[in-house]
Parts: structure tokens; sequence; C-alpha cells
């Protein structure tokens, strides 16, 4: 069985306990599984031993497996889906995991992200990012369980999603300022706020001297929504 699978299990048991919900009382229920998915490493090492693959590989292997792993334990009947959108995968699984609650879809919906990077790691494993010292960024783990259900342990509340794509840019992986301040324009269009009142915002910051620049100048534009809208 992949890592992957393992990780996405514990991390989600972990977020549910965090939430204060037992995931024995979600058992049958609609409750929505989305998982990021970007690589698979780990079957593509076992395909180098083909004497030794046997059956339980697809299901043990495939970018599907994580999120029907998870709904497979819990016995849960919601949507259950991989996502990969590349670097927005675990974000696009937010977008998705919000859209299944308000579309009534779902009362719970469990997602997060099991992802690998291309050649763009820092060598010192750290990040440096919208800084001149910047040279890639660093792996992590995590998880999010989004659930409404009154007495939760609510760490925040989404007010909008949106998701959207780069265009025809220099390159398939050269990031575009217009698209992403025209998906921060859907989303507090949506979300009904006043982009001055943004007090925090937590960016991809890839920290390469294309992708953070990219980002910054993609906020003026976004900040322009004020004067549209409100």
């Amino acid at each position: 069985m992949d890592p992957h699978q393992r990780l996405a299990l514990e991390l989600t048991w972990e977020a549910l306990e965090n939430a204060g919900i037992s995931p024995k009382n979600l058992a049958g229920s609609d409750t929505a599984v989305f998982m990021g998915v970007d690589t698979d490493d780990y079957s593509r090492l076992l395909l180098e031993d083909m004497a030794n693959i046997e059956a339980w590989m697809g299901i043990g292997t495939g970018a599907h497996g994580i999120p029907n792993r998870i709904s497979y334990h819990l016995d849960l009947m919601g949507p259950s889906a991989a996502v990969d959108s590349a670097c927005a995968s675990s974000l696009t699984a937010v977008h998705l995991g919000c859209r299944a609650i308000a579309n009534g879809e779902s009362r719970v919906a469990i997602v997060g992200a099991v992802l690998g990077v291309a050649g763009v790691l820092a060598k010192d494993g750290i990040c440096r990012s919208f800084d001149d010292d910047a040279g890639g960024y660093a792996r992590g783990e995590g998880s999010l369980a989004c659930s409404i259900a009154d007495g939760d342990n609510i760490l925040a509340v989404i007010k909008g999603t949106a998701v959207a794509h780069d265009g025809k840019t220099d390159g398939i992986m050269v990031p575009n300022a217009k698209a992403q301040a025209l998906v921060a324009r859907q989303v507090l269009a949506r979300a009904g706020i006043d982009p001055l009142a943004v007090t925090f915002i937590e960016a991809h910051a890839t920290s390469t001297s294309l992708g953070d620049p990219t980002e910054i100048s993609a906020s003026k534009p976004c900040m322009e929504v004020r004067r549209e809208r409100f």
C-alpha cells in the first residue's frame, strides 16, 4: 500500500479528533472525501519489480485509493475522489468539499492532500518566500476536516472559494498574475468581503524568482475590487 494512503488515514483520524467528531458516528453517512494527489512515486518503484506485482497493487497505489481508503475504513457513503490540479490540488480539494456541503450532497467533508514536487525544492530545505535568497520550497504534510455540525472545534470559517487556470503563458508551469487576480476577485465577491478588510494572506509562495514576483504583482488589481463592488 502506498504510504500516501497510510498518511491520509492517520491525518484524517487526527483531524476528526481535533474537530470533536467521532469517526464511528460518521459510518453510513454522506460524508465526502476529496484528497489532492500529484505524484505516484511508490507505484513506479513497484513496477521495477515486475515479478512480485500482485492483484492488490491497483487499489494499493492508485490515486483514487487514497480517498477511497478513507471512505472504506470509515464507512463513508458520500462522494470520494482524488484531485490532481498540480500545486493547487489541496485548495481545489477544499473547494470541492465546500461545494459538496453547499449543494447539499454532504453534511461533512474531509479534504486534504498528499503531494510531491518537480525540481523546485530548496537545496537546504528552507523556504524563503519573497526574499532575494529564495531558492525553492520544502516538502510538507497536512490535512483539514471541514464540518459545520454543532459542537465542533471550529478553527476557521470558509466564507468563499474559487478555482481558475492560468491560461496560456510562456510555459505550462509559468504562473499568470492576471489569472491570480481574477480568482481573488471571484472569491472576494462571492464571500462579500471588502479586500481592504483582509489582514492575513497565505500565499502560494514558491520561493522562486518567477513565482514570488507574479504573486506580488497580482495583489494590486485584486484591490481594485473595492472600487468596483463596494
